[in-house]
């Protein structure tokens, strides 16, 4: 009896560990009800992103810090002195699916499957000097673009850009006056493909929808290159100290999970 109690032991407890070993190769991370909340008043800290890179490093004079505005309570700063070249945070956290615990999200579209990100935030910058990026749709590693889509500061204009997987030249869809110290909300909407047909740009200012270039509210182009990321912060500018605050930051497959209001 003994021994035949204690081989059904055995095989429950290995029956129990294979299903969970199951469940976590099939875990995957998954953004929460009502999508992915990035403010600092998480009490997750820098946290709430997957990466805040060595660029960021206080001992170089770059930061991202947690300051409380007048008006809205605490938002992020990306602070980048005169001789940097960028600070930036990589990716967002989310809970794994078996486990609950912090992971960072994949954004890799599923086979079978067409998924639009919605990529909500409040924006303000101290200086409008050209940059490379405010916002990077970046590629890990470079891929074919390196870069499908990025928000960008030229002439004082606040300007959306498509990187092509055909040709380095990349395209300018669409581009606005920005001035200083000026908040914007800002959506960005990414609908993910390795396919030029059917992936999707689509873009918000202050909760209104923006016209691009072919005159219409959508830009198909591949907006799936390898492993992408959303970036956000100051990238370039490097002889300027410029400080990027956002505030209210979002993900979602839901638009209104990340509209402005």
């Amino acid at each position: 009896m003994r021994t035949r109690s204690h081989g059904a032991g055995a095989l429950a407890v290995g029956a129990a560990v294979m299903t969970l070993l199951a469940g976590q190769a099939h875990a995957v991370p998954v953004l929460p009800p009502g999508g992915w909340n990035g403010d600092p008043d998480t009490g997750l800290g820098t946290g709430v992103f997957g990466h805040i890179g060595s660029n960021c490093d206080p001992l170089h004079g770059n930061s991202v810090t947690s300051p409380t505005d007048d008006s809205r309570g605490k938002i992020w700063r990306y602070h980048k002195p005169v001789g940097s070249g960028r600070c930036e945070s990589k990716g967002i956290t989310v809970p794994d699916s078996a486990t609950g615990r912090g992971v960072v999200h994949d954004f890799t579209p599923r086979e079978g499957e067409r998924t639009t990100y919605y990529f909500g935030w409040e924006s303000r910058l101290s200086s409008t000097v050209d940059n490379h990026a405010i916002f990077q749709w970046k590629s890990y590693p470079a891929g074919l673009q390196n870069w499908p889509v990025v928000l960008k500061v030229v002439n004082s204009r606040l300007t959306l850009i498509h990187r092509k997987e055909t040709s380095p030249v990349p395209d300018t869809l669409w581009d606005r006056a920005l001035l200083p110290h000026e908040w914007n909300h800002i959506v960005l909407g990414l609908t993910l493909s390795g396919d030029p047909s059917t992936g999707a740009i689509e873009l918000w200012l202050n909760g209104a929808k923006q016209t691009l270039r072919n005159g219409g509210t959508v830009w198909n182009g591949r907006t799936w290159d390898l492993g992408n990321q959303p970036k956000w912060g100051l990238y370039g500018a490097t002889a300027h100290e410029v400080d990027h605050d956002i505030d209210r930051v979002r993900v979602s497959t839901d638009y209104h999970d990340v509209k402005h209001g």
